[in-house]
């Protein structure tokens, strides 16, 4: 949702420059490729193949600004088109590959972390037993949507601010990886303590979804705070 509305955003602040132009290019171009998308479209989502939909869903408005606003008008949107772009969900099979490892670690690091402190808890693999309770982790607490997320805002961040794509601007965008991971270890720590004081009807419910926004929230104070330094 953040990225949908900011994404609006950026093409809403450059709305004196967009003018409809029907027939930009040529009305070939629509007939070739409409019909195909429109039916990758319809095929994704009534099968629920989430990367397809929301690809072909792109590659159709992608299309018709093309058509209706003009290649030049497009080229100065870049940014923005570029932008709402991390909208398309990466597809299930990488993303499974991908957090796998990230999920062990963060599993095998928070429970690290509670047992110095003293907390009956052990793990196998992302399986995590802490006193008569047993918790999964799960992909989004991987981190890789919040990588995504927060690679996306961050870009945001450097294009708002005016910069050229500089050493800074670099060490920024590297350094949101191990900030988002940092930041899902948080999470899976809040939770296994929510879990493990308040019980586990708790720690699934709002408290779950609040102890999401939090860490997101912490690793944006950690991006800003890493450009800072």
């Amino acid at each position: 949702p953040i990225i949908l509305v900011s994404g609006v955003w950026l093409l809403w602040r450059e709305r004196d420059r967009i003018h409809l132009r029907p027939g930009s290019i040529s009305p070939v171009w629509l007939a070739a490729l409409l019909p195909p998308l429109l039916l990758l479209y319809i095929y994704a989502r009534s099968f629920g193949v989430l990367t397809a939909e929301s690809a072909s869903l792109y590659a159709l408005l992608v299309l018709l600004g093309l058509y209706y606003w003009s290649p030049e008008a497009m080229r100065r949107l870049w940014f923005a088109i570029f932008y709402l772009g991390f909208l398309i969900r990466p597809p299930s099979g990488v993303v499974a590959q991908l957090t796998q490892p990230l999920k062990v670690w963060i599993s095998q690091t928070a429970v690290t972390i509670l047992y110095w402190l003293g907390y009956p808890v052990a793990n196998s693999g992302v399986r995590i037993q802490i006193a008569q309770y047993e918790v999964l982790v799960q992909e989004a607490c991987a981190g890789l949507g919040s990588i995504f997320s927060l690679l996306a805002i961050g870009l945001l961040y450097i294009h708002l601010s005016n910069r050229k794509l500089s050493r800074r601007s670099l060490l920024l965008i590297i350094g949101i990886v191990p900030i988002a991971v940092i930041a899902n270890v948080l999470r899976v720590l809040i939770l296994l303590l929510l879990t493990y004081h308040v019980g586990d009807a708790v720690a699934q419910s709002f408290a779950h979804q609040i102890a999401g926004l939090t860490t997101f929230a912490l690793a944006l104070l950690g991006m800003f705070a890493l450009d800072a330094v």
